[in-house]
This record gives C-alpha cells, sequence and structure tokens, in this order.
C-alpha cells in the first residue's frame, strides 16, 4: 500500500491469508476463491478497518463493503442477504490480502482535498451529484459527525 498505513487499521493488516481461507471455507464452501479469480473489483477502498470494492459483471454491480474489528468481521454486498457472508465479501477479502496495494486509502482523499480551494471543490462536489444524484441528500441533510473534521477550514 503506497499511501499513508498508520492510518489503517492493524486489525486489516493482521487478517492472513489463512483466516480468509478459513472463512471461505465455512460461509461459501470455498466459492470466494473462485469469485476472487474470476471476478473484477473495481474501485477499492480503504478507510480505518473498512474496505469496499464494486464486482462488476454483465448484469449487475455488487457493491461490497467490509469492516475488520479485533474479534469480528461485519459484511455488507448489495445483491446478497443481510447478515449472511457471502462469495463477494470474501473475494473482497482475497483482494485485500493479495492486492492491498490497489486499494484507494481515502483519507489520503480526504488530504488532497484539504489542499483544494474552494471552486475546486465545488467542481468536486458537482461532479459527485450528476454522477450520483443520491448524494445530494448530503447536500441538505446534517453530516454525520462521526469524524471531527474542520471543513470550515477546508473552505476558507
Amino acid at each position: 500500500m503506497k499511501s499513508n498505513k498508520h492510518q489503517i487499521s492493524h486489525n486489516l493488516f493482521e487478517l492472513t491469508e489463512k483466516q480468509v481461507a478459513t472463512l471461505d471455507l465455512e460461509a461459501t464452501d470455498g466459492k470466494g476463491w473462485e469469485c476472487y479469480c474470476n471476478s473484477y473489483i473495481s474501485r477499492p477502498t480503504v478507510y480505518k478497518n473498512k474496505i469496499s470494492g464494486k464486482f462488476r459483471n454483465f448484469t449487475e454491480d455488487h457493491l461490497v463493503e467490509i469492516k475488520v474489528d479485533e474479534k469480528q468481521i461485519t459484511t455488507f454486498c448489495s445483491t446478497c442477504r443481510r447478515g449472511e457472508i457471502c462469495i463477494h465479501s470474501v473475494a473482497l477479502l482475497y483482494s485485500w490480502i493479495y492486492d492491498s496495494e490497489a486499494f484507494i486509502n481515502v483519507a489520503d482523499s480526504i488530504k488532497e482535498l484539504e489542499n483544494k480551494n474552494k471552486s475546486e471543490l465545488i467542481e468536486i462536489i458537482a461532479r459527485m451529484l450528476i454522477n450520483d444524484f443520491g448524494n445530494v441528500e448530503l447536500v441538505h441533510d446534517d453530516c454525520d459527525e462521526e469524524e471531527d473534521y474542520d471543513l470550515d477550514g477546508l473552505l476558507n
């Protein structure tokens, strides 16, 4: 990984191939490995203890998010049943194990935003709104206060 490793959770770095393979066998009968080998994952990202990516195929996209904590892995897949670890989740974990350098560190992107001026930020936000109309609600609703960013400082 070419970015700030210190901002990525140690739980992700401590995840081993053996642990993922065991999870694969238990949850998907080994089909997660096959999915990893035969899939293209676009836009893999990492932020603290969360990795995400989009699996593309001919009929639909599968958005997958995984949080890795000390004793728990929580997964979400846009096309699979809730609470179930699916082949897409396991494939994304394999991707982290073997291809972590391909993951974009969201913390690095935030740092880049801090160096942009107001007009550049507005251009970026406009593209985000145009490309995904679901983001419009972020403009009108209060943002989660999970992170303590000085957004006023970014815009001044």
